[in-house]
């Protein structure tokens, strides 16, 4: 694996469930992004644009304000 796991799910259904290469994303304190080895965080997420780069490809999801937890090469994002 050259990635990272990344799970982003909402109330009603699961927006992204795989591997990827990068994720970027705004907080409440500034923008994010993660690359596999990044230290553990677990960080406010903020309602907007989040951009993953998966399998080569560039994946936008539009979501509300939530929670990143990010340990042991593995993301999860909970949003509104």
């Amino acid at each position: 694996m050259s990635g990272f796991i990344l799970k982003i799910i909402s109330p009603d259904k699961t927006l992204f469930d795989g591997e990827c290469d990068s994720l970027v994303f705004n907080a409440s304190d500034g923008k994010y992004g993660i690359m596999r080895g990044h230290s553990p965080v677990t960080a406010v997420v903020t309602a907007g644009k989040i951009k993953i780069l998966s399998e080569g490809k560039e994946i936008i999801l539009e979501t509300g304000s939530g929670i990143l937890h990010f340990e042991n090469n593995s993301a999860l994002i909970v949003t509104e």
